[in-house]
């Protein structure tokens, strides 16, 4: 607040010292500067509301990675169980198929939460194009309050005046 009011009181004095044309020209000079930075607080938020939902799918991805181990541990566990029942006992018939079922639903939930990755996965990507192209505003913003500061620059408005603009 100070930065602008110690701004808004060299635009004064410009304004007095150099005559209105001047004045005008660093009212919008500020102005532009205003406007820069709104876009750029505006670019910070939506980088941040961006990187939220990143981490919120990165979230469901971690989970949805450690359930696709289970159920590998599972089918596997189920696999091999179904190997020494089948190999150990041709009497345990029953047994076996039941065994077998459950492979089955098991490995269909494997290929269901292998999917459900690959859907988080494609997301988790898409948020990261969504940041680095919020990355990239942000950093244009950034250098568009640069160049409009550097106009503000006393040197730069007297050198203007003069004809030796930088």
């Amino acid at each position: 607040m100070a930065a602008k009011s110690g701004v808004a009181e060299a635009g004064k004095l410009v304004a007095l010292g150099c005559g209105l044309g001047v004045g005008g020209y660093y009212a919008q000079a500020y102005k532009k500067v205003y406007d820069t930075e709104q876009a750029q607080q505006a670019a910070n938020e939506r980088l941040f509301s961006i990187r939220k939902g990143l981490s919120d799918v990165e979230s469901k991805l971690v989970k949805a990675e450690s359930a696709t181990s289970t159920k590998i541990q599972e089918r596997d566990a189920l696999s091999k169980s179904y190997s020494a029942v089948d190999r150990a006992f041709l009497k345990a018939k029953q047994d076996r198929d039941a065994k077998k079922k459950q492979l089955e639903v098991a490995e269909r939930a494997v290929v269901a939460a292998k999917s459900e990755t690959g859907k988080l996965l494609e997301q988790r990507d898409t948020k990261m194009q969504d940041v680095s192209k919020a990355e990239k505003q942000l950093s244009s913003a950034i250098s568009m309050v640069a160049e409009v500061r550097e106009t503000l620059d006393p040197s730069y408005i007297w050198s203007s005046i003069v004809g030796k603009g930088k």
